[in-house]
């Protein structure tokens, strides 16, 4: 691993996910200086309180990847988490999906 910071005004990040691990990264992204776009098919009222105007309720399809630098996953099982690990892979989108290293490009404190 390398270690490296992201300046969120130049690296377009992003979000899937849902429960207390998701309300956690955006708020670390948030206070990081980041806006990422919140993608969660069913989120909680926290995590929809806390994400507002951006979020979107599904799961970001390619077209959506195509946007992003960086993608966090969390909470969303291991089978779409694996899927969305690859999807954003494939669209040259840097991803860590939260305590499952095996699919993390990167890690985040």
């Amino acid at each position: 691993m390398i270690p490296l910071a992201l300046d969120p005004a130049q690296v377009v990040i992003a979000l899937a996910g849902s429960g207390p691990l998701a309300v956690r990264r955006l708020t670390q992204l948030r206070e990081g200086g980041a806006d990422p776009q919140v993608f969660s098919p069913e989120p909680d009222g926290e995590l929809a309180a806390l994400a507002g105007d951006r979020l979107v309720r599904a799961l970001p399809e390619a077209a959506d990847l195509d946007k992003v630098g960086v993608l966090y996953v969390m909470g969303l099982g291991t089978d779409t988490e694996t899927a969305l690990a690859e999807l954003a892979r494939q669209r040259r989108v840097l991803v860590n999906v939260e305590d499952v290293i095996p699919l993390c490009d990167f890690h985040s404190p």
